[in-house]
């Protein structure tokens, strides 16, 4: 089965682990705080390794088929706002052929997070 998965850039950057196309993965996967890609894609489902799945969350394991970095461009959240969020109709994905913990910037553009394309065992 294939799974497009979500990567949040923090979560990533923070304490993720460097992966690649044909990586295998062990990720707690949430269904929930799924992005809006402008259309691009569709994602089933996000990893999760901040808890955010609950205590004893079950772990899926797969092999990684494609990696695509999804920047847009962010503006502020509302007049005077100090929170920026991204910008609709702005992302762009490029594909990758692997991931470490760094944060990219793409000609202006933020990165967002990570579409990845996982093939699930079993």
């Amino acid at each position: 089965m294939r799974l497009t998965i979500w990567v949040d850039d923090w979560q990533q950057e923070c304490c993720g682990d460097p992966f690649a196309i044909g990586t295998r993965v062990t990720w707690t996967l949430v269904g929930t705080g799924l992005p809006d890609l402008d259309g691009a894609v569709r994602l089933d489902a996000a990893e999760d390794h901040h808890g955010a799945a609950g205590e004893g969350a079950p772990a899926t394991t797969g092999t990684v088929l494609a990696i695509k970095a999804a920047h847009a461009r962010y503006a502020p959240d509302g007049a005077g706002s100090r929170t920026f969020v991204p910008v609709p109709g702005t992302t762009r994905l490029t594909p990758l052929t692997s991931v470490v913990r760094s944060v990219r910037d793409d000609g202006g553009l933020r990165l967002r997070g990570y579409v990845v394309t996982l093939h699930v065992d079993g």
